[in-house]
């Protein structure tokens, strides 16, 4: 007589790579942000964030914060791909976002409260940051 052997239950929480499906929402959502500051300045910036962009500086300005963020999301794709280099990913997620968001923080306490988009802009960094940090605690502690 046989009996029949039933497969074990995979367990969906354990089978789902949170930190990899992390870094390509973070990638998904940080691509178009980077190209919004310096793909075509003229146009974007002032209608997201009521800057008036006339000077050649003005466009240097927000080009060069526009390499800094993509430079960051080609990392971030990277460890996307590249497990090896997914916590270092993450960390970095960690750190870019945190800290802007701490900038953000410390002009609204000094200057007063920016435009509605950049209030928006801050409560998306500090959430895309701390759910990185939960991540982090979550590997060591996978019961959390």
């Amino acid at each position: 007589m046989k009996i029949a052997v039933m497969s074990p239950r995979v367990n969906l929480v354990q089978a789902i790579d949170y930190p990899k499906r992390y870094l390509g929402i973070v990638v998904l959502i940080m691509l178009p942000v980077s190209l919004s500051y310096g793909a075509a300045p003229t146009w974007t910036i002032p209608d997201l964030l009521d800057i008036p962009v006339e000077s050649v500086n003005t466009h240097n300005l927000f080009r060069a914060m526009m390499g800094l963020y993509l430079a960051f999301v080609a990392f971030w794709a990277y460890g996307y791909f590249q497990e090896k280099q997914r916590l270092t990913a993450i960390y970095t997620v960690i750190i870019f976002m945190l800290g802007v968001a701490s900038g953000r923080m410390l002009s609204m306490a000094l200057d007063g409260p920016p435009s509605p988009m950049l209030i928006f802009y801050t409560l998306s960094e500090l959430t895309i940051g701390l759910t990185g940090v939960y991540l982090l605690y979550r590997r060591v502690n996978p019961y959390f």
